[in-house]
């Protein structure tokens, strides 16, 4: 062999590797590093059981559920192409029909999967840093295991966590032990893991040729081997033939995987779709004239799944119809066609302005090498304030990143093999972020690239504990190369920590993400309270324990969503759909809370509810560009509101006549009739307090007291009859004319007997 490139203690490729592979305990590391990433996946599971988005799903965990059960329901052949990467929904329905549809079943397999994922970067970094194949392999795998936003996304009903486990076992598989080649069954298995990956998320099919060209390039050590016997033509073929063979059998294993999906599509009429049919839509929100670099959504309202498609088709129609001179119809358009459209529509932009676009590329680069995680319908931000465990966790991307730069320089200086492992993860770690930047940025799509980077981090880790010994004892002539590391290390992280995004736009997100989690306490509220319903029902008017547990939870809950969406309107000022439903939430607590007597609290609260909303509607206070749709379900709310707190403080001032209080329940009742004047109740209930101040007057023997409030509780009674009539209450009506008739009785009784009233 030519010069010997391994350090002292590397065992040589072809000699000294099968004792290498006889390591014995090999699998300890992987077992300890496993067992972490468990405990510290099931730590935070069971710390945010009753975060609301777990038990209510918002946006495409939602979509994920309702699609699953749809599988289980009507069967595994899809009625329409693919719109969204079809994997996950397939695996989620796999879950749900062994477990009898249970979330929960699906997160204990994703804290399995994310743990097996922990012990493979450890597996990976051993096969990296053979000179120091313990310490590296565990810092890799402790990183792995303890990364906090791979441990956020353990419990999402979202695609993240298998498309990590993916990407490990296709690095494992294409990093074989020193002295192994990458043979043609591991090649496919890899590619089979790639393609299963491109089918959760569809931009990572770019990791396909990136894989095979290093497979192409510098795959196997059957040349090397070959060379040293002084077969240097022959090994050259051959070696040549074995990795072409290799990268064949990788682009092999892809189509294999993707293949069922393509069919699928081919069959439900979507056309050569390999994947979904979001490709086209996606480019053009990554990069459309005016694209951020992150997700918006096409139009107002439109960032759920079923909004968003057909705000797709439709404007997919409209360049349709601008380029072939005539209307299309949105129904036209297959969903091939409306993928086409978007692809012809975002390059047809781009070439209208190539500066521009290099620009918004070069945000997208910055926000994906960067420590903030961009959030989605669920941000790792705000969830992180929900959990002590991922407050203390200190391994973010903003460590992860410098450290593999680190490492990846390390890995450059050691030996070939170590050269050809840190080729592999810088390719895939390069086209990870050419496969997300393409499209544009969130937190969730860029995890993809962290695979790539926690076994080089592990390497880091190592070079900079050799550098800190190496700086103890050297001279300052020595100290060069020691001193370029670190300004590296320092540079990366500096680079990668700097804020990226403004306070302002950062409080927006928040508030997105804040809002998402007060709309689901606020159905899982309502759910509660169904429950209530359903078991006072069945306890034939009769609250059993269990029924009033479920009431009181439902008044927890709604607080709960008030608590977040008060948040989500702080952090972003006029957010009219956070007041809005803010006002909700607490007129919901209030009615909730009047069930069980809390008359005051609950006129309270509604009373809040309309003032706010009332604010927030005000003249001035609307944003320029809010959608009109919510501003009308926003007003018509408000005037519903008038209407619920009319009720709550007639429900209150009927308490306090009941309780003697007639001076606070009159003062209730005038400003319930002040809200509505159109509702009955409200005066009928002022009657019943005239009546209880005319028996008191006629206790003191105070007679003209006594006949002014009869008077007036007649009038009351008159007033509320009319309205009722107006209504078409017939029934109420009548009662109230009989009220007022035995109080006109009463009233001629007392003039008959005492001469006449005066007023």
């Amino acid at each position: 062999m030519a010069a010997q490139e391994q350090p002292q203690g590397v065992p040589i490729a072809g000699r000294d590797a099968p004792a290498a592979r006889r390591q014995p305990g090999a699998w300890r590391l992987p077992a300890a590093v496993f067992a972490l990433a468990l405990a510290v996946r099931l730590v935070y599971l069971f710390e945010i059981r009753d975060l609301p988005t777990l038990h209510q799903l918002v946006m495409d965990a939602q979509r994920y559920d309702a699609l699953a059960r749809e599988i289980l329901d009507h069967g595994w052949r899809p009625r329409e192409a693919f719109y969204q990467a079809p994997l996950y929904p397939y695996l989620l329905a796999a879950v749900y029909a062994v477990s009898g549809r249970s979330a929960a079943a699906m997160r204990l397999l994703q804290a399995l999967a994310g743990a097996v994922t922990a012990a493979l970067a450890a597996v990976a970094a051993r096969r990296l840093w053979q000179p120091a194949p313990g310490g590296a392999a565990a810092v890799a795998g402790v990183l792995a295991a303890l990364y906090a936003p791979a441990v956020f996304y353990t419990p999402l009903l979202l695609k993240t966590v298998p498309v990590l486990l993916l990407e490990s076992a296709a690095v494992v598989v294409m990093l074989p032990p020193r002295g192994r080649s990458i043979t043609a069954a591991r090649a496919l298995a890899a590619g089979a893991a790639l393609g299963c990956a491109a089918l959760l998320q569809e931009s990572l099919l770019l990791l396909a040729p990136a894989a095979a060209l290093y497979l192409l390039a510098a795959g196997g050590e059957q040349g090397a081997d070959t060379t040293a016997n002084g077969r240097a033509g022959s090994a050259a073929r051959i070696g040549a033939a074995a990795n072409a063979g290799a990268a064949l059998a990788l682009l092999g294993g892809v189509a294999l995987a993707l293949a069922p999906a393509a069919l699928l599509n081919r069959a439900a009429g979507g056309g050569l779709l390999l994947t979904s049919s979001q490709g086209g839509m996606n480019f053009y929100i990554g990069n459309h004239r005016g694209a951020t670099g992150t997700y918006a959504a096409l139009s107002s309202g439109s960032q759920t799944p079923e909004r968003q498609q057909a705000d797709a088709r439709r404007l997919a129609a409209d360049f349709a119809s601008r380029d072939l001179g005539r209307p299309v119809a949105p129904a036209e358009l297959g969903p091939a066609a409306v993928s086409r459209q978007f692809w012809r529509e975002s390059w047809r932009q781009i070439a209208a302005d190539p500066t521009a676009w290099l620009r918004l590329m070069l945000r997208k680069l910055r926000l994906f090498w960067n420590a903030y995680e961009l959030p989605d319908a669920e941000g790792f931000r705000v969830y992180r304030r929900e959990s002590l465990l991922l407050r203390c966790d200190p391994v973010v991307f903003g460590l992860v990143a410098p450290l593999a730069a680190l490492g990846l320089l390390a890995l450059a200086r050691g030996d070939s093999q170590q050269r050809r492992g840190g080729l592999l993860l810088a390719l895939l770690a390069a086209t990870s972020c050419l496969a997300v930047t393409l499209f544009f940025v969130l937190g969730r799509y860029r995890l993809a690239v962290v695979p790539f980077l926690l076994p080089l981090a592990g390497a880091g880790v190592v070079e900079l504990a050799a550098i800190v010994s190496r700086a103890r004892t050297a001279t300052w002539r020595g100290a060069a190369r020691p001193a370029l590391d670190l300004a590296l290390l320092a540079g990366a992280g500096l680079a990668v920590n700097l804020p990226c995004i403004a306070a302002a736009e950062v409080g927006r997100q928040d508030a997105a993400i804040e809002y998402n989690l007060g709309i689901a306490a606020s159905r899982w509220s309502a759910a509660a309270h169904a429950d209530f319903q359903r078991l006072a029902a069945s306890g034939q008017g009769k609250a059993s324990p269990a029924a009033r547990e479920r009431l009181a939870q439902a008044v927890s809950r709604a607080t709960r969503a008030a608590d977040y969406l008060d948040e989500a309107a702080r952090a972003s000022p006029g957010f009219l759909a956070a007041e809005l439903e803010w006002a909700i939430a607490r007129e919901r607590r209030g009615s909730y809370l009047a069930e069980i007597g809390g008359y005051a609290q609950a006129a309270a609260d509604h009373d809040a509810a309309r003032r706010r909303l009332a604010a927030a509607l005000a003249p001035g206070a609307v944003p320029a560009g809010a959608d009109p749709e919510l501003v009308r379900e926003a007003r018509r709310r408000l005037a519903e509101l008038d209407a619920g707190t009319a009720a709550a403080l007639n429900d209150l001032g009927v308490q306090l006549i009941a309780a003697g209080q007639l001076d606070h329940a009159q003062e209730a009742l005038l400003e319930a009739m002040e809200l509505a004047p159109g509702q009955p109740a409200p005066r009928a209930s002022l009657a019943l307090c005239w009546l209880r101040r005319a028996t008191a007057a006629h206790r003191r023997g105070d007679e003209v007291a006594e006949a002014s409030c009869l008077m007036a509780a007649n009038d009351s009674y008159h007033q509320a009859a009319t309205l009722a009539e107006a209504a078409g209450r017939t029934d109420l009506a009548s009662f109230y004319r009989q009220a007022e008739a035995a109080i006109a009785g009463r009233l001629g009784g007392a003039r008959s007997g005492r001469g006449g009233l005066r007023p």
